[in-house]
């Protein structure tokens, strides 16, 4: 069937034609044959049928008459009736198979004859012993009970039967032979004129196979043409929504937006289904659910960790065709009210599952292919961009932060300022520095130093408002942006602070330390880095007079040039001790004079000399 499937159309019409003729010779020669060979088997029927059809019917009768011969002994009432039966039923049978035998010899092998001959032989060869043991349990039998329980009497009176019912089938083939021989010619014309309408439909329905194989061959192109475009068009399809996807989460910088755009692509590929995105904490300890999608209502999934679901703990996407099947996830069983399937694929960092987009839909209807390659489409611009945010939000917060501490750098603390001066807020800046820093850390090593400023910056953001900007600005020094707040509230933040830094030192395994603070409030039109300087004058006077206190700088004269402040956001090199170029720092008031030994004691004021140093030299 290949060979012809791979023809060319006129090829196939070509073959249709030789078939067709080919197929009207050879019934032409059929029939010829056909019509001899019903002429001469009419000669030989007709000379030899009727004495055959004479033997039979003899026959047929002597085996009539030993089959009732042998029912007639078993049932006689005394033994010299059963034994003269038995006498008789022998030359029946005797003369029986005499007849046979010249039946036999004079056989013409009609149609179906020898079949019946081998069976009428084989069946006398095995009536002989059968027909033994019959005979001796009549004689040996009581009268009257050997036709109700013998089973040789029924088996050979059964075999009797079948041969009188051979004999009358070859004598039928014999009379209808005998007495139809015109017939049968007539038969055979007629069996000619059947044998060209068979010829003529075989090869009609050849050639219609073969325009059927041609027709269903075209259709299968059609077919597979067909698959071939919804194929592409379902590529293009999803290509386009994979493409629009990207776009809308390429165009966000925050997660929340992202799940905003995910949620929206949701709604878009699954219609009307509940669906909903799970995403692990950083800790990756806790799932926590970032889109819900549920018209319908109904529960969503009750999983509580990524190790506890199958499909990010595996990384494969799962389908569930029902909440009641043998396989469903534990979840979906204990959770689906009412029944459900569910769809659940996984979200992927990197090759790491952070989380799993589980989707519900009707009972025994679980999501189609399609939807099923759309969802994963989902999923995985999902874990990209969600790993891009997060790489980015590290990277970024990386830029910001100091990396000892955890608190905002210089650079973090003047952009924020610029925004606090862009919406017209005032703000007051304290300046921190840790007491003797150089001296704990060539006594304790650089890991104790190390210690103390992660302390001190912990003490710093768990002791202001959540909208103060605490920083490190280099080595031990501190700065600390107080947005809309007086001097007066800045003191008591700061004493806030130290009194926090005595209470934690209490409960740290660190050498006892303290720190100096000079406060400056910002003015008008006060510039920052001119603001940064007055309280590191304030911080230098704090020094000065004993360490361990709070100084706050003497609002500047109205009109009075910043000559010692440098310009721009503290971009410039501070001002030196006790003074720059001259000039002496500006007015400081001591708020708060007190011993500022450190844990040796002593007291080691700062060098009046040379600018401050981002060093730790405290």
């Amino acid at each position: 069937m290949q060979p012809v499937r791979r023809l060319k159309a006129y090829q196939k019409v070509l073959l249709v034609t030789v078939v067709a003729v080919v197929g009207g010779f050879i019934v032409f020669g059929v029939t010829f044959a056909g019509v001899d060979d019903a002429r001469s088997r009419l000669l030989a029927v007709q000379e030899q049928a009727a004495p055959q059809v004479a033997v039979l019917q003899r026959l047929s009768a002597e085996l009539t008459a030993d089959r009732l011969e042998f029912q007639s002994a078993a049932d006689a009432t005394d033994a010299v009736s059963r034994t003269a039966q038995l006498q008789a039923t022998g030359d029946t049978s005797a003369q029986a198979t005499a007849d046979w035998k010249i039946f036999k010899r004079h056989s013409l092998h009609l149609s179906g004859e020898d079949a019946l001959v081998t069976h009428y032989d084989d069946t006398a060869a095995t009536s002989k012993d059968v027909g033994r043991r019959v005979a001796l349990a009549i004689i040996a039998t009581p009268a009257g009970q050997l036709s109700a329980r013998s089973a040789d009497l029924a088996d050979l009176l059964g075999k009797m039967e079948s041969r009188m019912a051979d004999v009358r089938q070859i004598n039928e083939i014999y009379t209808t032979a005998s007495d139809a021989g015109l017939a049968a010619t007539m038969h055979s014309i007629d069996g000619a004129i059947r044998d060209g309408i068979i010829a003529f439909v075989t090869a009609m329905v050849v050639g219609l196979g073969i325009a059927f194989v041609s027709v269903r061959d075209t259709r299968r192109q059609e077919l597979e043409q067909e698959r071939k475009e919804r194929e592409r068009a379902d590529d293009a399809r999803r290509t386009a929504f994979d493409h629009r996807l990207g776009i809308g989460l390429d165009m966000v910088r925050a997660e929340s937006d992202a799940f905003t755009v995910l949620q929206r692509a949701l709604v878009e590929v699954v219609e009307d289904r509940p669906v909903e995105l799970l995403i692990a904490d950083s800790s990756m300890s806790h799932f926590r659910r970032s889109i819900a999608v549920d018209p319908e209502g109904t529960h969503g999934c009750d999983v509580a960790t990524p190790e506890a679901c199958p499909a990010t703990r595996s990384g494969q996407t799962m389908v569930f065709e029902s909440s009641t099947s043998l396989e469903a996830c534990p979840h979906l069983a204990e959770s689906a009210t009412p029944l459900c399937s569910a769809l659940c694929v996984p979200v992927a960092t990197s090759g790491q599952p952070i989380g799993v987009i589980h989707m519900k839909g009707p009972d025994h209807e679980p999501a189609v292919p399609k939807m099923i390659d759309d969802v994963k489409i989902v999923a995985r611009k999902a874990g990209e961009r969600i790993s891009a945010l997060r790489v980015l939000a590290d990277t970024s917060a990386q830029a910001r932060t100091d990396p000892l501490t955890g608190l905002m750098n210089r650079r973090s603390v003047e952009n924020r300022v610029r925004e606090l001066v862009a919406n017209d807020r005032e703000y007051v800046v304290a300046y921190a520095d840790l007491d003797h820093f150089k001296r704990l850390n060539d006594k304790h090593g650089h890991d104790a130093g190390d210690r103390a400023l992660r302390l001190f910056a912990q003490v710093l953001a768990d002791s202001v408002r959540p909208d103060d900007i605490p920083a490190r600005y280099g080595g031990e020094e501190f700065l600390i942006v107080l947005p809309d707040c007086t001097v007066t509230d800045a003191l008591q933040v700061l004493e806030r602070v130290r009194e926090m830094l005595a209470q934690r030192l209490g409960n740290a395994t660190l050498p006892t330390f303290t720190a100096s603070f000079g406060l400056a409030g910002c003015g008008e039109n006060a510039d920052f880095g001119e603001v940064v300087a007055r309280a590191d004058a304030a911080l230098l006077t704090a020094k000065r007079e004993g360490r361990d206190r709070i100084v706050v700088a003497e609002p500047k004269p109205s009109g009075e040039p910043d000559a010692q402040a440098p310009t721009g956001f503290g971009t410039a090199a501070r001002p030196s001790r006790p003074g720059i170029g001259g000039i002496d720092p500006r007015p400081v008031t001591a708020i708060r004079t007190e011993a500022a030994n450190d844990a040796a004691g002593t007291s080691d004021p700062v060098s009046p000399t040379g600018p401050r140093s981002p060093t730790r030299t405290g």
